[in-house]
């Protein structure tokens, strides 16, 4: 297994700047979230073209580029960039690509890209990662380097509406990916408040969004997000 796992990043950004009041914040916001300690960014953005898109996609790499090359005590070595349900931009351009919605299922997304590219898959349940890790073996491609889980409380954020699953479903599709040997996040209505919740459950670490994108001081926020979310190693052999 590549990625996730060998680093153990625990806070995950979802970063959507077509959800900001002025997106010229968005560098900004990368930057100090990164100081911070978010240890993975992930760009999303349905209403903007490939184009537009993978301008946007290039210019968090070189924000992040930038942010790690003049580290503070509490910035990652390392910080991948994924591009969600974007197959084209991720393979012209060498981005790590997360499914969600996409047309295109896991297993030919995995024969497509490079191998040193991540994929991660989001699940809202434990029979759909069932399947998906079936799929898998199915097809003869390695599982997913990471699983998005969620969303564990309410949220508008996501295109299809998807029952809240709640920390205990989180934690038992968190169980089934630890068999398999593959990460997970959980994603979904967390916040400062809330996130002290998931650290007794089996996931790797939390996605959020809004909280950090709309954040006054995004580091500060990132901080208390990591400083909550303590996760405990029992479910770990």
């Amino acid at each position: 297994m590549t990625g996730l796992a060998e680093n153990h990043w625990g806070l995950y950004l979802s970063a959507d700047p077509s959800a900001m009041v002025s997106t010229d914040r968005t560098g900004e916001v990368i930057t100090e979230s990164v100081r911070g300690g978010v240890s993975v960014i992930q760009l999303r953005n349905r209403a903007a073209s490939d184009a537009v898109f993978a301008e946007q996609a290039l210019r968090i790499r070189g924000a992040v580029s930038r942010t790690i090359a003049d580290p503070g005590p509490h910035t990652p070595f390392h910080v991948p960039v994924f591009v969600h349900d974007r197959f084209r931009v991720a393979l012209r351009h060498g981005f790590h690509l997360h499914l969600e919605h996409a047309d295109m299922a896991y297993p030919e997304a995995r024969r497509l890209m490079p191998g040193e590219l991540m994929i991660g898959v989001s699940v809202d349940g434990p029979g759909e990662l069932r399947t998906l890790l079936a799929d898998c073996d199915d097809s003869g491609v390695r599982v997913p380097d990471v699983i998005g889980i969620g969303p564990v409380w309410a949220t508008d954020t996501r295109r299809r509406r998807a029952p809240s699953l709640g920390t205990d479903v989180v934690d038992d599709v968190a169980g089934i990916a630890v068999a398999a040997g593959v990460t997970t996040i959980a994603f979904g209505g967390i916040t400062p408040d809330n996130v002290d919740k998931l650290g007794a459950t089996a996931v790797d670490g939390v996605c959020v969004s809004t909280v950090l994108m709309s954040a006054d001081d995004p580091y500060a926020t990132a901080r208390t997000l990591l400083n909550r979310f303590r996760p405990t190693e029992v479910h770990r052999s």
